[in-house]
């Protein structure tokens, strides 16, 4: 693997402590951002200038459970 490549992802294969620390931190960090989501409000949608058209999804009419 290119090593270039693997700094610019973020991909390290340091393993001392201070590293994984850090990347247990990123990992709560993501946790807590995943927690907040789950109990945001949806306000409604962006006013935009610019209109996209878009195919509507597969899974508009999805429901849990069907």
């Amino acid at each position: 693997m290119d090593p270039t490549k693997s700094r610019s992802r973020g991909i390290s294969c340091d393993m001392s402590a201070s590293a994984v620390e850090r990347r247990l931190e990123i990992v709560d960090e993501l946790r807590e951002l995943a927690l907040e989501l789950s109990r945001a409000e949806r306000l409604g949608p962006v006013e935009s200038n610019l209109v996209v058209e878009e195919e509507p999804s597969p899974f508009a009419n999805h429901s849990p459970g069907s």
